[in-house]
């Protein structure tokens, strides 16, 4: 049965508690405190920057539905399973590839992080109404 929720920060909790993690310390690598999730503040909007840092902490959970609630709570990529690169044993001419990887991996990043902070801004302005 799939969970609906009403806000990004309930995702957030939800998608924390589904990881077996603490939630206080990813609040506080998010830059905030577990008060900001709680109450009444579970309902106030959360700021681009902190968005930006849950799926930096979280690669693996999708942009859309932590912004929407749409569509699958995992990601679907290739690079779900890359989390870690490890060069310790491969040939010296390999280390061009897996440099390679990196950059096109932080350049969709990147664009994801564009396209999120427009989420945000566009979901901050129909708020405002």
């Amino acid at each position: 049965m799939e969970r609906n929720f009403t806000n990004i920060k309930e995702r957030i909790v939800y998608f924390i508690e589904y990881k077996g993690d603490k939630k206080e310390n990813i609040f506080s690598n998010m830059g905030m405190t577990s008060a900001n999730f709680r109450g009444k503040n579970l309902f106030c909007a959360l700021n681009s920057d902190a968005i930006e840092r849950f799926l930096t902490i979280y690669p693996d959970v999708s942009a859309d539905w932590l912004i929407t609630g749409k569509g699958n709570m995992i990601r679907e990529s290739k690079y779900i399973n890359h989390d870690r690169i490890d060069c310790v044993c491969q040939p010296e001419a390999e280390y061009g590839n897996v440099q390679s990887e990196k950059d096109k991996r932080i350049e969709e990043l990147k664009d994801q992080i564009a396209i999120l902070k427009e989420h945000v801004k566009l979901l901050k302005e129909i708020s405002a109404k």
